[in-house]
């Protein structure tokens, strides 16, 4: 009798001492600089996978990626909220978690212009873009319009930022001005370490990642006139992943300045400020603003369709609905998206137009312009979910609106006075960071 009551208080010691199925907490440290990124270490030994799963408010929240068995581990946790307490655990798959580890989040830095948000935007998914002002940042934002990463960058012209699709960090294109080649391409990791450069003095406006690795972005085609006069087309360039910068196309290859489009006093003619890139066509749709054209181009330099501008495939039944000056867009199945920026005295606008390829026509079919009008000189981009809500940017307003499906205001975003938006890159999930279920 007395022998059992002895080893009773050892078997709950031992018990008490037991680890989690995931076995011992992770290692989490909170970057100094950018105190909404962290890093995880841990330890297993077992044949399983693993990952973080990081706890918010008590409830699982987001996850890192599945790592294959080993027996160290690291993962960079990020787009986290600023200046609150989580918890991170490591998830073993289909055995358990781990022990806890608490940690707290670092405050934005205080250089960032101020932001404010009215209603409730919920616009889903996250938004990759810059603030563009004295100082310039690449940010994300949650769908909160929460800043949840940024990155300074000593550049008065931030116009695009995009993740990187291998998850560890963006590509982002900067220029001093368009006067003069001063511009480049640059990645940086969560933490701002340097990823690499892409050299592209010309860069203007906007680039796109291609999913052989590689990059594709807008130029200045500096030239001159038979009578020694300037003129400034664009060119698309490709470059990156091991390959050689090759050019791909010259607005000069298709337009001939004065005929296509008029060239002012400085010497601006095309004004290409758009580009994206159509997966399933493997083609780039691009905007040419000196043009109030958009146009499909084939990788093999070849022009498509054109929308729009001195070579178009449509007519525009009411010249009211053709582009003035515009940048961003969007394909839609049966139409256009665009954000048309126009002048002054009309204000800017949102313009969806109706294509009939057949017929060869082109109408407005939608648009959208504030009660108090507002006035986009440069940039400007739209986005348009499946559930007919629209995310739109009036950069250098400095504000973003989120429309419902009904046109009603969801939500507004505004940067503090002197500050301005750059283009948007809207993702529904974070390349190596998953939002979870509840």
């Amino acid at each position: 009798m007395r022998f059992g009551l002895q080893r009773i208080p050892l078997v709950l010691v031992l018990l008490g001492c037991t680890e989690a199925p995931g076995g011992l907490a992770p290692t989490v440290t909170v970057d100094p600089d950018v105190g909404t990124v962290a890093t995880a270490a841990w330890s297993r030994t077992g044949p399983e996978r693993t990952r973080i799963v990081v706890e918010r408010a008590g409830s699982a929240w987001m996850a890192t990626d599945w790592q294959e068995a080993e027996l160290s581990h690291l993962a960079t946790l990020y787009a986290l909220p600023p200046g609150e307490p989580l918890v991170a655990r490591v998830e073993v798959e289909e055995v358990g978690e781990s022990d806890p580890a608490a940690f707290t989040t670092g405050e934005l830095d205080p250089g960032l212009p101020g932001l404010s948000v009215e209603g409730e935007p919920g616009w889903g998914g996250w938004v990759f873009t810059s603030f563009v002002g004295a100082v310039s940042y690449a940010v994300l934002l949650d769908d909160t319009g929460q800043i949840v990463w940024w990155h300074e960058v000593d550049a008065p012209r931030l116009t695009r930022v995009r993740p990187r699709p291998d998850g560890l960090g963006v590509w982002y294109g900067f220029a001093e001005s368009e006067a003069k080649d001063s511009g480049g391409l640059r990645s940086v990791g969560w933490t701002g370490a340097s990823l690499g450069d892409l050299d592209a003095p010309a860069f203007s406006h906007d680039f796109e990642l291609l999913p052989d690795g590689r990059v594709a972005w807008i130029e200045f085609d500096r030239r001159e006139l038979d009578d020694g006069s300037p003129v400034w087309g664009n060119r698309i360039v490709e470059g990156g992943a091991g390959a050689t910068s090759a050019v791909v196309w010259s607005a000069f290859d298709s337009w001939e300045p004065g005929v296509d489009g008029d060239v002012d006093a400085q010497g601006y003619w095309t004004g290409v400020n758009a580009l994206d890139y159509d997966v399933d066509h493997d083609s780039y749709l691009l905007s040419a603003r000196g043009l109030g054209a958009i146009v499909e181009l084939g990788r093999d330099g070849q022009l498509g369709e054109q929308i729009g501008g001195p070579q178009s495939d449509y007519t525009f039944a009411d010249g009211g609905d053709v582009p003035k000056r515009q940048h961003q867009f969007e394909r839609l199945d049966d139409g256009l998206l665009v954000f048309d920026n126009r002048d002054a005295e009309t204000g800017s606008r949102v313009l969806e137009l109706a294509l009939d390829a057949e017929a060869g026509t082109a109408a407005a079919r939608w648009t959208y312009a504030p009660a108090e009008p507002l006035f986009v000189y440069a940039l400007g981009d739209v986005d348009r979910r499946p559930d007919g809500s629209t995310l739109i940017a009036w950069c250098t307003a400095g504000e973003l609106t989120h429309l419902a499906a009904d046109d009603s205001v969801q939500a507004t975003v505004r940067l503090d006075l002197g500050a301005g938006f750059g283009f948007l890159e809207r993702v529904d999930e974070l390349p190596g960071m998953n939002l979870l279920d509840h």
